[in-house]
């Protein structure tokens, strides 16, 4: 049990309400080494794009390395800097600081569990920690698998992805918060990323890659868990040579999923919850892909060279081109309103 208590940051800055509103949130890392990541905003009534929205708002740079976002049922945004180890409150509207929890090793994705509280993927613990993000503390971690990443929750459980971090992994963990129990499922080697669909679990494993012996390499996988007793229903096995298969998302009203074949560049896949073998959508070297379940898009973020802005692609589902647009530094994330 933690009882830390965390800082908290004051902002006087009073933007129009609204200003930020329906439309297309990306997250952008920024540079690696030092400097701020960005926050970007696409709105969905007049298609106008501002690339800084925190720094706009705020006056402050946004943290060093930003991971991802989302909004919760408080009207907040919670935003997750990973290298400067904080999770932060925005007010959803505006965009003004509430306040932040410092303290976070290397955080990684966040959920909402119930009103005002989170659950936090930590790689520097390999732990998840739970925050109350009104009051800014801490109350409590669970140590999971060796580089927990993303976060499903559903119905009293949180599910984890272990994607292994600097070393290797194969499970995720099912913890029940009503019971206090962690039941850890194998899946296949580095899952990353999930998606709850067709009141099921699947989760994308990327393989394991050894830069020294190439022959231990592993492929990667799509697995179908039942979200209950933790047990395979499906899976599909990637050819070695298909790449590392990443960044898991999903289309509800149709039931397809899509990721990219390679997550560090690669093109667009799309198969259906039989897991049929994959299609390829769109050839590319992307980054980043996600699915705005509002106005039923793809999201593709291309890096470029990872040292000048980079942009994102707008897809109908069926992989036609809406259009794209400027963001910042290495997108990575997205949310929507």
């Amino acid at each position: 049990m933690l009882l830390l208590l965390a800082g908290c940051t004051e902002e006087n800055n009073t933007p129009n309400p609204g200003a930020f509103a329906e439309g297309i949130y990306v997250v952008n890392e920024g540079p690696f080494s030092a400097g701020s990541g960005t926050l970007s905003y696409r709105d969905a009534r007049d298609g106008s794009v501002e690339t800084d929205v925190y720094f706009n708002v705020n006056g402050l740079p946004a943290g060093a390395v930003l991971q991802s976002m989302i909004f919760t049922s408080s009207n907040e945004a919670w935003l997750v800097s990973n290298l400067s180890g904080t999770l932060e409150a925005l007010e959803a509207n505006t965009f003004v600081s509430k306040g932040k929890v410092f303290g976070l090793g290397s955080p990684r994705y966040v959920v909402e569990t119930t009103p005002g509280m989170a659950a936090v993927s930590d790689w520097a613990s390999n732990s998840v920690y739970f925050v109350d993000m009104q009051n800014f503390i801490f109350i409590d971690t669970v140590g999971v698998g060796q580089g927990p990443e993303q976060l499903v929750y559903r119905e009293g459980k949180l599910f984890v992805a272990h994607s292994g971090g600097f070393s290797r992994d194969s499970t995720i963990s099912i913890i029940d918060l009503q019971a206090g129990t962690v039941q850890t499922v194998v899946v296949g080697d580095q899952p990353g990323s999930m998606v709850y669909l067709d009141n099921s679990l699947f989760v994308l494993c990327s393989g394991y890659t050894d830069w020294v012996n190439p022959t231990q390499n592993t492929p990667g996988s799509l697995v179908k868990i039942d979200p209950i007793t933790g047990n395979e229903l499906d899976r599909y096995d990637f050819d070695l040579g298909f790449g590392n298969p990443a960044r898991l998302s999903a289309d509800a009203v149709e039931g397809t999923l899509f990721f990219l074949n390679n997550g560090y560049g690669g093109a667009l896949y799309t198969t259906d919850i039989a897991l049929s073998a994959p299609q390829r959508l769109r050839s590319g070297n992307y980054y980043s892909t996600g699915f705005d379940p509002i106005r039923r898009e793809i999201l593709l973020a291309n890096p470029l060279n990872f040292s000048t802005e980079g942009y994102v692609v707008r897809l109908q589902p069926n992989g036609t081109l809406l259009d794209s647009f400027q963001v910042g530094l290495i997108p990575t994330n997205f949310a929507y309103r």
